[in-house]
């Protein structure tokens, strides 16, 4: 009897051996002892729960729904000149949130907390741009958002990484 396992491809299109499973289902773990048969817990995708899903997705949704309805006024909380390309910029960035935060919430797959992490990345740099070029007023306020968007970021990037190592392969 030896105690080393090997990982056996449970995928459907490998053609592995099966080992000596009696079922059809395909075999998890084979060693010495023989194979453990039956579906593999660790390629089922993890879902989060509903109150996760809530907490990470609803302010999302909002954050995405109130571009879309109020550009200019968000513009002008940002400290954002008013101009039509600024609107439309605001727009899409709103749609942008609102599709992540629907397909997060719409779906069991965590996965789409890494688009959030990607969402992050791509405005955090924008916002700070906009902050250099600004002064007194509208540099205060963005500011203030560019601290409050840091901290939706390590929320964001804490969410997705403790889902990662929640949900690994074992080694």
């Amino acid at each position: 009897m030896t105690s080393s396992l090997e990982l056996e491809d449970t995928s459907p299109l490998g053609g592995r051996d099966r080992g000596r499973c009696a079922e059809p289902l395909p075999c998890v773990v084979r060693g010495s002892e023989g194979a453990a048969c039956g579906p593999n817990p660790m390629s089922a995708e993890p879902s989060l729960s509903r109150w996760e899903k809530a907490l990470l997705g609803l302010p999302s949704i909002a954050m995405g729904v109130v571009p879309l309805v109020a550009p200019r006024s968000t513009a002008a909380a940002l400290g954002l000149a008013e101009s039509r390309t600024v609107t439309t910029v605001v727009r899409v960035v709103g749609a942008r949130e609102l599709f992540v935060a629907v397909m997060f919430v719409a779906q069991s797959s965590p996965r789409w907390l890494w688009a959030f992490v990607a969402q992050d990345a791509v405005d955090l740099p924008a916002l700070c741009w906009l902050l250099v070029s600004r002064r007194g007023s509208s540099a205060r306020r963005l500011r203030r958002t560019c601290t409050a968007y840091v901290a939706v970021a390590v929320v964001d990037v804490w969410s997705a990484v403790n889902q990662n190592a929640l949900h690994r392969w074992p080694a």
